[in-house]
């Protein structure tokens, strides 16, 4: 995903509540082969219950995608908005803002995913997951040094659901062969139409749901800097 749309998306999209949680729920694995996306989905934050004193809550969203292929590869591009505010010594606010943009190669142990290259180029994290029909659970801890310099352990629970979009519909809107900055303002133009509205161009519609949102914009923002 082109930097500059996941900086458009961290200026521009307001945030939502975040759920906190004092219990992990279970990591139960699966298969987690596919394409995964997610467009301003609330998420949970688990927080260990003996911090419950410090009146810790979130807001933030999640929007982006994650590519799981059976190859052993993987692609992340998605955005975890996360603002925390903590009552400790008076109201205190952070930023933990966080974007993935990487690939690497997975490998499962269990109900773990074992995924290089996420963090940094030699990063080795380990995510415990579940999938549960259309819908998956990645549980990805903070790391900003702000939260972990105190030992605290805080961890993300973020739902991914099952994209189905047929890999053969192009993002080449204007034609010339590369899907550029000319594309994206076309889309931009048609952005928020639905199927019978006065401006409504099916090309637009990526995932062909009636709709050109933002799950169009994260299989455009995919598609960026390619062929189509």
């Amino acid at each position: 995903m082109s930097a500059l749309i996941v900086l458009l998306l961290a200026l521009f999209v307001p945030p939502a509540s975040a759920q906190v949680i004092t219990a992990l729920p279970p990591a139960t694995g699966g298969d987690p082969a596919g394409e995964w996306q997610a467009d301003s989905t609330g998420y949970q934050v688990y927080v260990p219950p003996d911090l419950s004193s410090l009146n810790l809550t979130f807001s933030g969203r999640l929007r982006g995608r994650f590519a799981v292929k059976r190859d052993s590869t993987y692609t992340a591009n998605y955005i975890v908005s996360a603002k925390a505010s903590v009552n400790f010594l008076g109201q205190r606010t952070f930023d933990l803002t966080d974007t993935a943009n990487a690939s690497g190669r997975y490998s499962v142990r269990g109900t773990r995913m074992i995924v290089t290259g996420l963090d940094s180029a030699n990063s080795v994290d380990t995510l415990s997951y579940s999938v549960k029909a259309d819908t998956l659970l990645l549980m990805v801890p903070i790391t900003d040094p702000r939260v972990t310099a105190f030992g605290i352990r805080i961890i993300l629970v973020l739902p991914f659901r099952r994209d189905t979009v047929s890999p053969g519909v192009s993002a080449d809107f204007n034609g010339n062969g590369r899907v550029d900055f000319d594309d994206f303002f076309m889309f931009a133009e048609a952005f928020g139409k639905q199927r019978g509205e006065v401006g409504f161009n099916a090309k637009f519609d990526l995932n062909a749901d009636g709709a050109i949102n933002f799950d169009d914009f994260f299989i455009f923002a995919e598609r960026f800097g390619g062929s189509g």
